[in-house]
């Protein structure tokens, strides 16, 4: 029995395809040639108890089937079901297979039993597939067409590939070189892209070639826009290079831009814009000559685009009067037509008139009324005789009427009846037509327009004569299926129509400016919809048609729909249906339509780098797999270098180390604290008993918690609740901790050496030095004889002493004398603070007791207010006008 080991891959490099084949093929290979009904398996452990698996089919085991082993893909010729199998001689009979492809015999077709069902094999560039054990016949692999550039279909060529186990597969597409076409007639690249007459066919080349007279593709040049320089047509987009203008608007045949049509005839010129236009009326052309003739061309255009004749109605021919055979003849003036000098009409005057220069004339007459009897006349004034004059023929049009007519009505001049003003020579007047107007020589019809010379305004027709109709400067419109502002009117004017009324449409997006459509933009108001604009104010760029969803995108601008946002691939931009602006969101196709999708979790974000640090560890961040949501360490991630330190400064020291923030930061912050004041090194330090146990003895102190302090500054408190139960001056920094015992105090404070403190009302500590008096002006001496005064000493101790009254003398008179033994004011014994040498206990300045005089050596200061010296009342004792004792008291006297 011959067995055959299957290659499902082969080689092949594409493992996404062959996988799928490979998938195929062992659908195929559980059918097999079994029974339909069985189930496929790999071993007899796929099957139920009673069956076998045979070819992978499980299928019932018949009497003496031993076959409860796996026949594995392995083996490719097994029994049926239903026959007889000597399990002895069938597995003497069994061998490992070492056969390889190359083994197989080259064509086997059509021999039952020769391969394994829907094996796949490859000979010379074709496949066979075996079908119940027989090969079928060769299916060659095809060479075939594709798109090797840029999706352009017959630019590349699929060579054939055959694998065994897979068969045809689908190759890379190889683009044909020389950037040539595929042959249309067979699967194969062009050699040259010369026709069969030697021609080079641009056709035979990809998008974007050109074919060179050698036969080979070159890159096509890019063609230049509409308005851009040009000397020939091929370098242009419109395929046409028309003449420009010069400076002066005069067509210059030299100068030459890329413009929309051919316009090469005379008297137009492609404008910047790249506008066929007419030249403007009255503009030289090369091509135009002035001609001798009175009613030929003028070498000017018409601004129709033809070279101008003298218009019609020019007089071309004077008008004349001549007598025959009696009778005054009137003969009008010759005018031109259409480039041709008509002669004018004649006229016989009256019976009895006479020529009179140019014109006929009748008898005298003082008013129209003495010329009725004569058909169309009117008194024409004399200039010599006011209010006289002779009977005259009324005036054609375009006759100069005015003051005229011998009552001043010059429309009587007229045979229209309207003689009016002529807007080329005011203030002369002319006769108008009855039904239209005249201006140079040309006449029009009601309602219809005339041009200003310089086409800058037209003029209507009105019954009274001309008026200003409009400004014929250009101006923005809007083309029938455009917008508003998206096409031109250029400046102009006709005759007879008026202002150029024709709206161009603006080209590549572009909106009109005041001077005609722009060719460059800075914002996108100066493009149409549905398009953007590529430059700033400050580097003008083009209009771009805005981008379908799906497509790459610089500014929400750039899209139909107003959303670029973050695409598939991690930092770059596409448009989109909807905003897809939230972290860890970007824009995906799903079923055809590109709407936003949730990043995976661990994927990159932009977004959420954009609001990362650059610190390599709390700075990553990445998706959560949620829509809107970031990753980042959290607070208790380590970062930094790791390291722990100690810190002293508050209550009790602690140990800081760097952690992640949350937010993508690496600080420092507080771990833990400890149960002492001060470190030992990047740790805690130990408790105290005694000053000498702290790490710095000489800034530190043992307080009576047992922990090191660092030393107190002058003015902080040293009491017993910092220390070790009694003031010390190791807690300060001065060594001198002082107790302030000025009255009502008794707090301790640290103090410059030698000095005493006190604190103030303020809650502030003032420093005193030796020597220094202290007066407590609310603190009296007993009996009220004095102050109590507080003296620094040597070391910092307040010390008690006072300002008294001697008890002997009593007060000292002083001031104005008054009786023997009295005066006008006493003197005190007074205290005031300040230093020894200056202040202390003095007499004060006299103080005087008002209207009474003072006892000299009382003990009472100005409380003697009395007249009576203890024996009777002393009128003496009083003092100014209070100088009656009365009742031991001092009254004034009225």
């Amino acid at each position: 029995m011959r067995t055959h080991r299957i290659d499902r891959c082969g080689f092949s490099k594409r493992l996404a395809f062959c996988a799928l084949m490979l998938a195929g093929l062992l659908a195929t290979t559980s059918c097999g040639t079994q029974s339909k009904t069985g189930s496929g398996c790999s071993s007899a452990g796929d099957c139920p108890a009673t069956q076998v698996c045979n070819a992978g089919i499980c299928t019932t085991a018949t009497a003496g089937d031993t076959r409860g082993e796996d026949v594995g893909h392995d083996t490719t010729s097994v029994p049926d079901a239903t026959s007889e199998l000597d399990t002895t001689d069938a597995d003497a009979s069994v061998e490992p297979d070492d056969t390889s492809e190359a083994d197989l015999p080259p064509n086997d077709s059509g021999s039952e039993g020769s391969c394994f069902p829907g094996e796949i094999r490859c000979l010379d560039g074709s496949y066979q597939t075996c079908d119940s054990g027989v090969w079928s016949a060769t299916t060659p692999c095809a060479t075939t067409s594709c798109a090797g550039f840029q999706d352009v279909p017959d630019t590349g060529l699929n060579p054939p590939l055959c694998e065994t186990g897979v068969g045809c597969l689908l190759t890379t597409c190889e683009p044909c070189a020389g950037a040539l076409m595929v042959e249309p007639t067979g699967p194969a690249c062009r050699t040259t892209c010369l026709d069969g007459s030697g021609t080079p066919n641009d056709a035979f080349c990809w998008p974007g070639y050109r074919c060179t007279s050698s036969g080979t593709c070159e890159l096509t040049p890019s063609k230049k826009a509409l308005g851009q320089g040009c000397s020939s047509a091929d370098e242009c987009d419109s395929g046409f290079c028309s003449p420009t203008s010069d400076a002066n608007g005069v067509r210059d045949p030299n100068n030459k831009i890329c413009c929309s049509k051919a316009c090469d005839g005379t008297c137009r010129f492609c404008n910047l814009n790249g506008s066929c236009r007419p030249t403007k009326k009255g503009t030289a052309d090369p091509a135009c000559t002035k001609s001798s003739e009175l009613c030929g061309t003028t070498g000017l255009c018409d601004g129709a685009g033809t070279c101008a004749l003298r218009p019609d109605e020019t007089v071309c021919e004077k008008p004349s009067c001549t007598m025959d055979n009696g009778t005054a003849v009137l003969t009008a003036p010759g005018v031109c037509q259409a480039g041709a000098c008509v002669p004018g009409s004649t006229k016989s005057c009256p019976a009895t008139w006479v020529c009179k220069n140019t014109t006929c004339v009748g008898v005298s007459c003082t008013g129209h009324t003495d010329c009725s009897a004569t058909t169309d006349a009117f008194c024409r004034a004399d200039p010599q005789t006011p209010g006289t004059g002779d009977c005259s023929a009324k005036l054609g049009v375009g006759k100069r009427c005015d003051t005229l007519a011998v009552d001043g009505d010059d429309d009587q001049a007229c045979l229209s009846g309207r003689c009016l003003s002529d807007p080329d020579n005011d203030p002369e007047s002319i006769c108008f037509p009855a039904n239209g107007c005249i201006r140079r020589g040309k006449g029009y019809k009601l309602g219809q327009s005339s041009c200003a010379d310089d086409d800058s305004f037209a003029l209507t027709c009105t019954p009274n004569g001309w008026t200003k109709k409009s400004d014929c400067g250009g101006s923005p419109c809007q083309p029938t299926d455009g917008e508003p502002g998206s096409g031109y009117i250029s400046p102009g004017c006709s005759d007879v129509t008026g202002c150029n009324t024709t709206c161009e449409p603006c080209t590549g997006g572009f909106l009109a400016g005041a001077k005609g459509c722009l060719t460059r933009c800075g914002i996108d108001a100066q493009c149409q919809s549905g398009y953007f604009c590529t430059g700033t104010k400050t580097k003008p760029g083009v209009c771009k048609e805005k981008q379908a969803d799906g497509e790459p995108c610089k500014a929400n601008d750039n899209c139909v729909s107003g959303h670029c946002v973050e695409g598939p691939q991690d930092g770059s931009s596409i448009c989109c249906s909807n905003d897809c602006s939230g972290n860890c969101e970007f824009c995906g196709k799903s079923d055809g339509v590109w709407s936003c999708r949730p990043r995976k979790k661990g994927e990159k974000d932009a977004f959420c780098t954009a609001q990362a640090t650059s610190d390599p560890i709390c700075g990553i961040s990445v998706c959560s797999g949620q829509a809107g949501s970031c990753i980042k360490p959290g607070k208790s991630v380590p970062c930094g270098d790791g390291q722990e330190t100690c810190k002293t400064g508050g209550e009790k020291a602690g140990i800081v180390g760097k952690r992640c923030d949350g937010d993508g930061n690496c600080k420092s912050v507080p771990l833990y604290t400890c149960e002492t004041t001060f470190c030992d090194g990047d740790k805690c330090g130990s408790g105290c008993t005694k000053t000498s146990d702290c790490p710095s003895p000489s800034t530190q102190f043992c307080a009576a918690n047992g922990l090191c302090l660092d030393r107190l500054p002058d003015g902080s408190a040293c009491d017993t609740k910092l220390t070790n139960l009694v003031p010390t001056d190791a807690a300060c920094l001065s060594n001198a901790c002082r107790r302030d015992s000025t009255a009502g105090n008794n707090r301790w404070f640290c103090a410059p050496a030698g000095q005493c403190v006190k604190e103030l009302s303020n809650g502030y500590v003032a420093f005193v030095p030796s020597g220094y008096k202290l007066c407590a002006s609310d603190e009296k001496l007993p009996n009220n004889l004095g102050i109590k005064v507080y003296t620094c000493g040597n070391g910092g101790v307040w010390s008690v002493s006072g300002c008294a009254v001697s008890t002997i003398s009593g007060y000292k008179g002083c001031g104005d004398p008054g009786p023997t033994g009295y005066h006008a004011g006493v003197q005190s014994v007074i205290c005031s603070s300040g230093s020894s040498d200056i202040d202390g206990c003095k007499l004060s300045k006299c103080l005087e007791c008002g209207h009474y005089y003072q006892k000299d050596g009382a003990l009472e200061l100005c409380n003697g207010a009395s007249c009576n010296d203890g024996t009777s009342d002393r009128q003496e004792l009083c003092r100014g006008k209070y100088d009656i004792c009365i009742d031991s008291a001092c009254v004034p006297t009225y």
